[in-house]
């Protein structure tokens, strides 16, 4: 698992590569709780390259968009696979959040 984290514009796109599951989670959780500070007005979270995603995983994901939530930024999911899009529907998530 690797994140890349660019920032452009008061943009920042995490770009995150692998498996998010129990063994994984922690570490992404920090990276991307971490980036919701100063001017930001959107984050992206790149998950093109993940084709896993547990239910730790998911937990990750609620936790960003609370926090987006809370502090009126805006959180999107780019480039999810069909794989981990089904995880995100049969848990009834879909709604919570936005995809591009």
């Amino acid at each position: 698992m690797s994140i890349t984290i660019q920032n452009e514009n008061n943009t920042i796109t995490a770009i995150i590569k692998g498996r998010i599951d129990t063994l994984t989670s922690h570490d992404i959780e920090h990276t991307i709780l971490d980036l919701f500070t100063g001017d930001t007005q959107h984050i992206i979270l790149d998950i093109k390259n993940v084709d896993y995603v547990s239910s730790a995983g998911l937990r990750v994901f609620i936790l960003a968009q609370k926090k987006a939530n809370s502090a009126s930024i805006k959180l999107s999911i780019k480039g999810i696979q069909d794989q981990v899009y089904e995880v995100f529907s049969i848990s009834g998530l879909i709604p919570l959040f936005n995809f591009e």
